[in-house]
């Protein structure tokens, strides 16, 4: 039954006792309509008294009017009678419950909801020709062809270094959402520890804190399962102060000042100014683009007299682009001076000093992988990558050798029989070329299983 509102109610009343006393049909007396109004106020008081008692039954809030009058002890009668429905509304502002993005937990009590994540991650692989130094692919680390190291093939390791813990928070406060990001990982294979990856604090214009550079676009780098992915690409993490303009919908300006990295051959290498980085990103129904530049400044020291300086510079461009169903091809290139130590395993490979002044090594890096999904539990990805250094005496990889070229290729298979789970196989080669002469080249297997939660 669908209840009166308190004014049809009274409209209601009113035509009722018109009609019982035939007001419509003849003039009445003052007095008469003063009696009138009292009846019409008593049958709207019962009325109101019955329409509280139904909606107390129904677990709804009696109606209150300026209009109605009802009485203490009807009141009290309907409270003793349904005690669990008749306390008191509460005010909008304990009505009013933030909205949390999915996986994170409210802390009673305050403004801020905390979320826990992180994979368990467990590798093997074959090192089926030569080695590549470790867990992590480096192509610079490729022994010499025609050493006694480069003859040791089929090495079995394994790991679960990279397995991952993270933690978060977000808080709703008076100038906008606040997060903050803690990760770790396990390290190395040799001697797993704690090993902080990822820690800062943004809100939607800011960032402050160490994660991945602002040198990087993430949207274009291949689905790999190596540790060390390929080359041809832009890889670093770093602490840095980030901040960002939203130009559209999918498009983003960022700038930064970054903490550098002393990646060049010096006798006493010093930072004495930040790594400036500019960005911008643009979605598009196709896929996206980004390109980005980034300027340096290279010192060097002694303490004793011998200093060098040098301003250096690199530029990256990145795109992705949808091809037949959820296929993607991705490229991406970085190319400059001095910012070799920018692209993956080129740790080292941006600059020297010779007779107290600063070599730059010109690089250039070019990165083309294409992910196909088989069905959507199916996927496989195959990427190749290049690197080009001048002044490739001067670039001593970790093998001790001047670096000249670094080339990649990668192949995998990856089954998710459940959203959060890989289980993946991967054949990778990596090569290298040396100034004066030399060579080397390194196959591997890898096999992963990982979780995430």
């Amino acid at each position: 039954m669908r209840l009166l509102s308190l004014a049809q109610v009274r409209k209601l009343s009113i035509l009722m006792l018109a009609t019982a006393i035939g007001i419509h049909a003849e003039p009445v007396k003052a007095d008469r309509i003063s009696d009138l109004e009292d009846q019409v106020r008593l049958l709207q008081e019962s009325l109101s008294r019955i329409q509280v008692q139904l909606q107390a039954e129904r677990g709804q809030p009696a109606p209150r009017s300026p209009n109605t009058t009802v009485s203490t002890a009807t009141s009290s009668a309907a409270q003793s009678t349904h005690p669990t429905n008749t306390a008191a509304p509460a005010s909008p502002e304990a009505q009013e419950q933030p909205a949390w993005p999915k996986g994170y937990i409210p802390v009673p009590g305050t403004s801020t909801a905390v979320k826990f994540g992180g994979a368990i991650r467990a590798e093997v692989w074959d090192d089926v020709q030569s080695t590549q130094g470790g867990r992590t692919d480096d192509a610079t680390a490729i022994p010499a062809r025609g050493t006694a190291k480069a003859n040791r093939n089929g090495a079995l390791n394994g790991s679960i270094s990279g397995s991952r813990f993270n933690f978060g928070t977000l808080s709703h406060t008076e100038i906008g959402d606040m997060k903050s990001f803690l990760e770790f990982d396990l390290g190395t294979d040799a001697s797993p520890t704690f090993r902080l990856r990822h820690a800062y604090i943004a809100n939607a214009d800011w960032l402050a804190g160490q994660t991945w550079s602002t040198f990087m676009d993430m949207d274009s780098l291949p689905d790999l399962l190596s540790a060390g992915g390929s080359v041809g690409y832009s890889w670093l993490r770093r602490p840095q102060v980030r901040y960002s303009i939203q130009t559209g919908d999918r498009d983003k300006l960022d700038m930064a000042a970054e903490v550098p990295t002393s990646d060049y051959s010096a006798p006493s290498a010093i930072n004495t100014a930040p790594d400036l980085v500019l960005k911008y990103t643009a979605g598009q129904s196709w896929g996206h683009y980004a390109l980005g530049g980034m300027v340096r400044y290279l010192r060097s020291d002694t303490g004793t007299g011998d200093k060098a300086d040098q301003i250096v510079w690199g530029f990256l461009g990145g795109v992705s682009i949808k091809t037949f169903g959820d296929d993607i091809l991705t490229l991406q290139t970085v190319d400059g001076t001095g910012v070799g130590g920018a692209l993956n395993q080129g740790t080292g490979l941006s600059a020297a000093v010779v007779n107290r002044s600063f070599q730059t090594f010109d690089a250039f890096g070019g990165s083309l992988a294409y992910k196909h999904y088989w069905n959507p539990k199916l996927r496989s990805t195959l990427a190749v990558g290049y690197d080009q250094f001048a002044n490739a005496s001067r670039n001593i990889g970790t093998n001790g050798l001047g670096i000249r070229s670094l080339a990649s290729v990668h192949g995998n298979i990856v089954y998710s029989p459940i959203a959060p789970m890989d289980v993946g196989i991967e054949y990778g080669y990596e090569a290298f070329t040396a100034s004066p002469t030399g060579t080397g080249t390194a196959s591997r297997v890898l096999g992963v299983v990982k979780y995430g939660y």
